[in-house]
Parts: structure tokens; C-alpha cells; sequence
């Protein structure tokens, strides 16, 4: 008998309407757990399926859909058309604060050098150095302290490129992709070149693209003072 797949759950992230790898249901909120087998392919998971599959279920892994999003007003359940629930409310294991600090090390990583690596100056070549090492052997502890240092940098000098900012863009970036992969709206394209252009979205901008994704079942809520915005914004 041929020997089943071994999986890690390796972390949450943004996902479009797709099926979990292991059963039938879809996953309709835009959010699942990504497993990687040992040949290093990634699959996406509901959480019961994570919980059941993944032989390290119950660790604390990097959550990129921590962000930004209007809590929920209701008390029942979510239907279609309410806000959702913010992925931070989501129940998590308790982690020591060293493991919170890599996972979070672990989190700018991915955001500047894999999912909005396309952005201007997300990445560049110690920081992609610092990617490749990653994806092949883990986080160093060089490594980590060198993503440390640089966001205390970035929240300094460059806060645009600070951990928060990051986490609104892929938000932002995410949920106006695939407003967009369904519906065409002029005002939609132009709120998502300014976004690549300037790396921020201005409150009475995301006021608007929320009004945009009230209109559609699934999409979610954004906090308007989601990003920190420059003096001259």
C-alpha cells in the first residue's frame, strides 16, 4: 500500500473560493491553513482538515491575515451580506513571547519577499537571501535578528514598510484582486494603483472600497485608519 502524505501545517493566509485539499467544502471566508508535504508542496485546508492532517496541528505558525479588519457587529452567527468576524479574534495557541517574536520575524518575511514582493521596495538582495534560506532550512537566529533589527528600522525611518503596514497592504491588496477577478469598477482599478503607488490607502479611500464590498456576499470590512499614514498624506 502505497504510504500517505505527511503534512505541516505551515501557515494561515488569504485564499480564493477553492476546495480544502481534503474533503469537498469550499472555502468560502478567503482565509485557510496552508499544509506542505515533504516534497515541499502547498495545499490549502479548511481547519478541521488542518487540525486532522497536519501532524503539527497544534503549534502557533505564522498568520498573514492578521489585520485590519472592522470588528464584528453582530452576535449571531455571520449570514451572507453581515461583516465578518476579524481573523484576529480567531482563537490561537498560546505561544512564549520569544516564539511570538520569531513568528512575527517569520510573518515580515513572507510579506516583503513572497506576497507583495511585486510592490516597490519590498525586496531586495540580503532580504531574498534571507527568503531563500528560509523556504529552504527555516529561520535562523542571524536571520531572525536581522528582520528584527530591520523592522525596528523600517517603523523608524521607512513606516510604510513597517510589520502593520505590511499587514493592511496584503489585506487591501488581497481582497481588491479578487473584487476585481469577479466585477470590473473604475474606482476599484484606481484605488489599487494608488495602493501600488503609494503603499497606503487614505481613510476616506477605504470608506469607499468598503461601501464597494458591502455590494458582495464574502468580502469583507477594512478599518479605515488601517495603514500610518505619512505627515504629508
Amino acid at each position: 500500500m502505497e504510504a500517505q502524505p505527511s503534512y505541516r501545517l505551515l501557515r494561515i493566509d488569504f485564499t480564493d473560493d477553492q476546495a480544502c485539499a481534503f474533503c469537498p467544502n469550499r472555502l468560502t471566508t478567503g482565509i485557510g491553513r496552508v499544509l506542505v508535504d515533504d516534497a515541499g508542496k502547498e495545499v490549502f485546508a479548511g481547519p478541521v482538515c488542518a487540525k486532522k492532517h497536519a501532524r503539527n496541528a497544534g503549534e502557533k505558525v505564522p498568520d498573514l491575515t492578521l489585520a485590519s479588519f472592522e470588528p464584528d457587529s453582530g452576535k449571531a452567527a455571520p449570514t451572507p451580506g453581515t461583516k465578518r468576524k476579524a481573523p484576529a479574534e480567531r482563537r490561537a495557541p498560546r505561544v512564549s513571547d520569544e516564539e511570538a517574536q520569531r513568528q512575527r520575524a517569520i510573518s515580515y518575511l513572507l510579506l516583503r519577499a513572497e506576497k507583495l514582493a511585486a510592490y516597490k521596495g519590498m525586496c531586495f538582495g540580503r532580504l531574498q537571501e534571507v527568503y531563500e534560506r528560509y523556504r529552504a532550512r527555516g529561520l535562523s537566529e542571524n536571520d531572525q535578528t536581522y528582520l528584527q533589527n530591520l523592522m525596528a528600522k523600517v517603523e523608524r525611518e521607512r513606516p510604510e514598510y513597517g510589520y502593520a503596514n505590511l499587514q493592511a497592504l496584503y489585506a487591501c491588496h488581497f481582497w481588491i484582486e479578487r473584487f476585481l477577478g469577479e466585477e470590473d469598477s473604475g474606482f476599484i482599478r484606481g484605488l489599487r494603483h494608488y495602493l501600488r503607488t503609494h503603499l497606503y490607502l487614505k481613510p476616506a479611500q477605504i470608506e469607499g472600497l468598503n461601501k464597494w464590498f458591502e455590494r458582495r456576499e464574502g468580502m469583507i470590512s477594512i478599518k479605515p485608519d488601517a495603514f500610518q499614514l505619512p505627515e504629508e498624506a
